[in-house]
């Protein structure tokens, strides 16, 4: 999804997530019940839900180029260029709206805990995320935005807390549809923003039979509750498109 686990794990390391569960779910509840709830000029205090989605779709970005962005800033990862961009953007749009006290803004982030095949038999579809809550820290220059920004995504990759929030959602799935909706729309009220930024594939997609081949594609993320908006950034080929 947007942040990954990309190592196979060890089968002692998946025996302590089993014996550890009960702890890493109640340390994900805390840590949801703690996450402070966004109010800013994006998502005030009271929303009032007209049924109208605005979409807009962004001008292709060049991998390439955000590679080497990331590359000149101590290696960072192209996820961390795009966060750095975001938190950025919304400092520069919320002082437009005469938002001078938002420092930062809470983001839903999925985190794909499936291990990386390493062939093509090895590959299976399966629904193992979790969603995790990120505080993005609005800043006014790129180069102190994503200082900030690889140390928090680099801290994720290595915390149980991704496991711990897939562990609260396997168990919000056993509580009765209306309870589990009220949960999770609970925890969908803190955030502003969903964020998820999705690898395609490396070479464009061609349908020989139909002649067609295509140039890129979008996902819109769905509206859930009272999040404000969501950004969805997907690679094919050389390019990176974002749709919000």
């Amino acid at each position: 999804m947007f942040i990954q686990t990309t190592s196979k794990l060890s089968w002692w390391f998946k025996l302590f997530l089993f014996i550890t569960k009960p702890l890493t779910l109640t340390y994900a509840f805390l840590f949801f019940f703690i996450w402070p709830t966004d109010v800013n000029c994006v998502k005030p205090e009271k929303v009032e839900l007209e049924g109208k989605k605005n979409n807009a779709i962004c001008k292709p970005f060049e991998v390439a180029k955000l590679k080497a962005i990331g590359k000149e800033n101590g290696n960072a990862t192209l996820n961390d260029v795009i966060l750095s961009l975001l938190s950025i953007s919304m400092r520069e749009y919320m002082r437009k709206h005469e938002d001078m006290t938002s420092k930062s803004i809470n983001m839903l982030v999925p985190f794909s805990l499936r291990e990386l095949p390493l062939s093509k038999g090895a590959h299976k579809l399966w629904n193992d995320f979790s969603v995790l809550c990120f505080t993005l820290k609005l800043c006014s220059t790129f180069e102190d935005a994503i200082k900030g920004i690889k140390v928090q995504t680099k801290g994720m990759k290595n915390s149980i807390y991704p496991y711990g929030v897939a562990a609260l959602t396997q168990l919000i799935a056993w509580f009765p549809g209306i309870i589990g909706q009220m949960i999770m729309m609970w925890v969908v009220s803190k955030a502003t923003i969903v964020m998820s930024n999705v690898p395609g594939p490396r070479n464009n997609l061609v349908w020989p039979e139909k002649k067609v081949k295509a140039i890129g594609f979008l996902a819109l993320i769905p509206g859930l509750g009272d999040l404000a908006f969501g950004i969805s950034a997907m690679s094919m080929g050389d390019r990176l498109y974002m749709a919000v």
